[in-house]
């Protein structure tokens, strides 16, 4: 709920928006993975998003650093 609530340049709104995406499925596939005892495909499913979210948050610190390239930020 704060990220959503977060000002932010519109420059940067689309990689925002996609960031908040993607740490929300994070927390909830996360969360998932803990009913493994009782729903172990439902785990198995939520692992494999997971994983799938990997290129998601790559792409996400690709476009940080274009951005700070752009802005020369260290």
């Amino acid at each position: 709920r704060v990220l959503r609530g977060v000002a932010v340049p519109r420059e940067a709104l689309s990689l925002h928006r996609t960031y908040v995406a993607a740490s929300l499925a994070l927390k909830e596939n996360a969360e998932r993975l803990r009913t493994y005892h009782s729903d172990y495909v439902g785990a198995l499913v939520a692992a494999s998003r997971i994983e799938l979210l990997r290129s998601v948050f790559q792409d996400i610190a690709n476009d940080i650093r274009a951005l700070e390239k752009k802005y020369n930020i260290s």
